[in-house]
C-alpha cells in the first residue's frame, strides 16, 4: 500500500507495509482494497474539503465472504494547515490547528484507525476458488486455475496459480451398500473409468439366478422386469432409479460424465451428481426374493 506525504505542497509517494490479517477473513469482515480517489482536492489547506473515496470488496466472489462496511466515502483533503502568508484562515470551522504526528494539521482528524475494515494482508494471500477442470490436450492431462483476490491491495499470494492432474478429476465413487440396502442384498460397486474421455460406467447384472441368489430384474414397485439402482448423492439423499428393462436385448449400463465443475460423477440419464451407487439385488436379507 502507499500513501501520499505532503511536505510544503510537495507530495511523494511512500510505500506502508499492511498488517496481517487474522486467519478468519471472512468472518472478520471479508477483505477490502485500499481506498482510492480519482478527485483531485478543490483547496489546497485548511481541512476547508472533502472528496470521494471508494474500495473493491475483494473477497466478494468467495461463499459467505462478502465485505462489511461502506464501499465509498467522503473524507477530509488537505488537512495541513495554511500558511501565514496565505489570504485564507489556518483551518477552515469547524477545525482548528492541532500539531499531529510532528505536523500542523487542522483537526481534529477522523479516527480512522480505529475502521477494523481496512486493507491488511492474509497470510499467504486470499485466493478465489478454483476453476472448473479443462482439457489441456498439450499435456494430454486436465487443469485448473485460481487468481489472487489480495494482490490488488498489494498482498501477494503463495503457491501455484494452476493445478494440473494426469487422470480425470473427478473423486472416485464409493461402494454405498451400507446405506442403501435396507431390507435386501446389493451388487458390489465396480465401476470401469475412461481416464480420456471422463467417463465412466458399470455392467449390470439382469439374468435372474435364484440358485446362486441373483436376482436383479423382478416386477419392482412399479416397474416391470427392472434393474434399478439406488444412489447417494453429495447432500446424502438416497435416491433409487430404474436403469433398464431387463426384457430388452443387449448389455445393461450404469453411464455416468465427469462435472469438471463440482468433481462429482453425474448420471448420463438424470443428470444427479452421484457419490456412490449400488444396483438392488432383490434377494432379501433374510433369503427370500421379492415377487
Amino acid at each position: 500500500m502507499s500513501k501520499l506525504l505532503c511536505v510544503v505542497f510537495i507530495c511523494i509517494s511512500v510505500s506502508v507495509a499492511l498488517p496481517e490479517c487474522s486467519n478468519r477473513i471472512c468472518e472478520n469482515g471479508g477483505l477490502w482494497s485500499e481506498w482510492t480517489t480519482t478527485e483531485a482536492c478543490p483547496t489546497e489547506c485548511g481541512s476547508c474539503s472533502k472528496i470521494l473515496y471508494t474500495r473493491k470488496c475483494l473477497s466478494s466472489s468467495l461463499a459467505d465472504c462478502d465485505c462489511k462496511g461502506e464501499s465509498s466515502s467522503l473524507k477530509l483533503c488537505n488537512t495541513q494547515t495554511c500558511l501565514p502568508a496565505s489570504a485564507r484562515r489556518p483551518c477552515c470551522k469547524p477545525y482548528t490547528p492541532l500539531k499531529i504526528k510532528k505536523t500542523m494539521q487542522c483537526g481534529p482528524l477522523p479516527e480512522e484507525d480505529t475502521d477494523t475494515s481496512k486493507p491488511c494482508c492474509p497470510k499467504g494471500g486470499l485466493w478465489s476458488s478454483w476453476s472448473g477442470y479443462i482439457r489441456n490436450y498439450a499435456s494430454n492431462g486436465w487443469e485448473r486455475t485460481r487468481s489472487c483476490l489480495s494482490g490488488t491491495a498489494g498482498c501477494q499470494c503463495t503457491g501455484s496459480t494452476v493445478e494440473t492432474s494426469n487422470k480425470c478429476p473427478c473423486r472416485a465413487m464409493i461402494d454405498v451398500s451400507d446405506k442403501v440396502k435396507r431390507n435386501l442384498k446389493t451388487f458390489p460397486l465396480s465401476v470401469d473409468y475412461d481416464g480420456n474421455s471422463c467417463t465412466a460406467r458399470q455392467n449390470l447384472e439382469y439374468f435372474n439366478n435364484v440358485p446362486t441368489q441373483i436376482v436383479p430384474c423382478n416386477a419392482w414397485k412399479n416397474y416391470l422386469y427392472t434393474a434399478a439402482i439406488r444412489y447417494v448423492t453429495p447432500n446424502d439423499k438416497i435416491v433409487e432409479q430404474r436403469v433398464a428393462n431387463c426384457l430388452a436385448l443387449g448389455q445393461k449400463q450404469v453411464s455416468l460424465f465427469c462435472d469438471l465443475n463440482s468433481g462429482y460423477w453425474r448420471l448420463v440419464s438424470n443428470n444427479d451428481e452421484v457419490v456412490g451407487f449400488n444396483l438392488i439385488n432383490l434377494i432379501l436379507s433374510w433369503g427370500s426374493y421379492v415377487l
